[in-house]
């Protein structure tokens, strides 16, 4: 967890690699069960349309399917979610009642470095 640009990415992707866990895009994840017609695509499909935020529980019904493969056995990285203390407390109920609770999170933090400078920062990288 942390602000844009706090090397969130650049540290998961150094995680995965390491610990061959998958990480997790709950907006990779959205995208695909649209593209795949599934149940909770259908859904998700429904309240875009409409001009409404997807619902937690449909993003935490694809998020439980996806642990249930077996690459995440081991462990995973969350990528997008939660983003707010109601879907925190949904996704770690969920977890325990799947018998995959949390065992740690990560919180990056920063100091002297302007997030909204960030994309012109990447721009001259």
């Amino acid at each position: 967890m942390g602000p844009p640009g706090s090397g969130k990415g650049t540290q998961s992707q150094l995680l995965v690699e390491r610990y061959d866990i998958p990480q997790i895009s709950s907006g990779d994840l959205l995208r695909s069960a649209l593209a795949r017609g599934t149940d909770y695509g259908r859904r998700a499909k429904a309240a875009m349309d409409s001009g409404q935020l997807v619902a937690d529980e449909i993003v935490l019904g694809i998020i439980r399917e996806r642990l249930a493969e077996s690459d995440a056995a081991h462990g995973f990285i969350l990528d997008g979610f939660p983003r707010n203390l109601a879907q925190a407390e949904a996704l770690s109920a969920m977890l325990v009642a799947i018998g995959s609770p949390l065992d740690a999170v990560i919180l990056f933090e920063q100091t002297n470095l302007r997030t909204t400078n960030l994309p012109a920062v990447r721009a001259r990288l």
